[in-house]
C-alpha cells in the first residue's frame, strides 16, 4: 500500500485503510475496501480529509507495519484530549477526570512498544478539525518516541529514580498532551500575534505556561505540570518563565541546560518541530524534510538538548515509508524504508504514474538512494524539496553543546 495526498487521488483507487474525519477520529468516513469514486474525492476534500492510504500491487509488505490496534488507541487518547479541552475552554476550574487520559497513554504505549515501526502509519491529521487538539497530540506522539529512544538517557537524567521508574515515559504522554493547555485561557489576540510573528517574548502569550499549570498542578503527576510549566524554557537559558518568586515550588532549576527536568526538553523539541511545520494552521506549511533542515539551523539548534535533538531525528523521517515522491530523474516513487543515519537517502521503489493503477503484480525497481549518490529525492507533499535534503553528522548535532 501507499500513502497519497488528496490531490494524488483518482477514482479507481482502493482504500487499504480506512478514511476517518479529521476532526472526530471516531468517524470513519470510508471503509478498507472501498474504490473511490469522484464525488467520494469531492467529499473528502470538503471534509478536509489530506491522506489516504491506497492498496497498490507489489507493496503488499509495507502493510505489515501498519498496526490498526495502535491506530485505535491513537485516535482513542486524542479523542479524550479532544473532551478535556472542551470541558476546560470555558470553564478554567472544570472537574476533569485526568487519569483517563493518563489511562490512555498507557494503553497507547503498550501498544506502541509491540510495533515501534507503525507510529509512521499515524495520520498527523488527528483532530485536524481542532488546531490545539491536532498539535497535543502530534507532540504526545513524538514525545513518546523520543522518550523510547532515549531510555538510557532517560536514566543518566533521573539518577534518584529506579532504572524501571526512571525510564518510565507515560508521565512524559501525559505532560505531552496537555503542554499547551493554558492557551485555552489566553485572549485570541495574543494566540494570532504569537501564531503570525512568532513573536515568543509576548507578555501575555507567555502566560499560557503559568495558567496551564495551575490548571493541572495536583492533579496530574508532579512531573507533567512541570512540563507543562518548563515546556518553553530553552537549554541555552534564554526561554521562560523565570522561576523566581517560584522556588519554593520548584527550586532553583528550570533556567537552563541539565537544570531543566528531561521531560519539558523532549516536549520543547516535540513542539518545536510541530509547530514550524503546522504553524497555527490544520495543514502543513512546511514539508517534514523542510521542517528537520530549518531545526538543524543556527536559529533553532541552540534550543534543544543536544541529546534530545538526536533522539527527534532519530525518530522523525523525513520522508515516511509509504510516501510518494518524485526522483529529480523524473520518477515517481513510494519510500520503503528510511536509515536515520542518512535520513535523506531512503529506500524507494518505483511506481510509475498514479493516474493507472496496475493491473498485474509487477514489482517496480528497488533503488537505495544511499548507493545512488546522483539520485536524490526532488518532489515530496506538494512541494518542491530537494534544496532541503540534508546528512547528518557529529557536527551538526553538538553544535548545541
Amino acid at each position: 500500500m501507499l500513502r497519497v495526498t488528496i490531490e494524488e487521488a483518482r477514482p479507481g483507487m482502493p482504500l487499504a485503510m480506512p478514511v476517518h474525519h479529521p476532526g472526530n477520529p471516531g468517524r470513519v468516513l470510508l471503509h478498507a475496501g472501498a474504490k473511490l469514486s469522484e464525488r467520494a474525492i469531492d467529499r473528502l476534500v470538503e471534509q478536509d480529509v489530506r491522506d489516504m492510504w491506497i492498496a497498490w500491487p507489489g507493496l503488499e509488505f509495507i502493510r505489515e507495519h501498519a498496526n490498526p490496534q495502535l491506530d485505535q488507541s491513537h485516535r482513542e487518547f486524542t479523542r479524550k484530549l479532544g473532551v478535556v479541552f472542551d470541558a476546560t475552554a470555558d470553564d478554567f476550574a472544570a472537574n476533569v477526570e485526568y487519569g483517563e487520559l493518563k489511562h490512555s497513554i498507557s494503553d497507547f504505549m503498550d501498544k506502541l512498544l509491540e510495533s515501534p515501526r507503525a507510529a509512521h502509519f499515524l495520520s498527523e491529521m488527528i483532530g485536524a478539525g481542532t488546531p490545539h487538539v491536532r498539535h497535543a497530540s502530534a507532540v504526545c506522539l513524538t514525545s513518546l518516541l523520543m522518550g523510547l529512544k532515549l531510555g538510557g538517557y532517560l536514566v543518566r537524567q533521573r539518577k534518584r529514580l529506579a532504572p524501571k521508574d526512571a525510564a518510565n515515559i507515560v508521565n512524559l504522554g501525559v505532560g505531552a498532551m496537555l503542554h499547551d493547555i493554558g492557551m485555552m485561557h489566553i485572549s485570541e489576540e495574543a494566540a494570532e500575534r504569537f501564531y503570525e510573528t512568532g513573536d515568543e517574548t509576548d507578555p501575555e502569550w507567555r502566560e499560557h505556561v503559568r495558567i496551564g499549570h495551575r490548571m493541572v498542578s495536583g492533579k496530574v503527576d508532579a512531573t507533567a505540570a512541570a512540563s507543562v510549566l518548563h515546556h518553553h524554557q530553552r537549554y541555552d537559558g534564554l526561554g521562560f518563565p523565570e522561576v523566581d518568586g517560584m522556588e519554593q515550588i520548584f527550586g532553583p532549576e528550570g533556567r537552563e541546560g541539565d537544570m531543566i527536568h528531561v521531560f519539558p526538553r523532549i516536549i520543547a523539541a516535540a513542539d518545536l518541530f510541530d509547530r514550524l511545520r503546522f504553524g497555527a494552521e490544520s495543514k502543513p506549511v512546511r514539508t517534514r524534510v523542510g521542517t528537520l533542515n530549518l531545526i538543524r539551523q543556527p536559529e533553532y539548534i541552540g534550543r534543544i538538548d543536544p541529546i534530545v535533538l538526536e533522539g527527534l531525528f532519530a525518530v522523525t523521517p523525513p520522508y515516511t515509508p509509504g510516501s510518494v515522491v518524485t526522483l529529480n530523474t523524473g520518477d515517481k516513487a513510494v519510500v520503503t524504508n528510511w536509515f536515520p543515519k542518512d535520513p535523506c537517502r531512503p529506500e524507494v521503489r518505483l511506481i510509475g504514474g498514479l493516474d493507472k493503477m496496475p493491473t498485474d503484480q509487477t514489482v517496480g525497481v528497488t533503488i537505495d538512494l544511499r548507493d545512488a549518490p546522483r539520485t536524490q529525492i526532488a518532489f515530496a507533499e506538494g512541494q518542491h524539496v530537494l534544496d532541503d535534503n540534508y546528512t547528518l553528522d557529529e557536527g551538526d548535532l553538538s553544535q548545541a553543546a
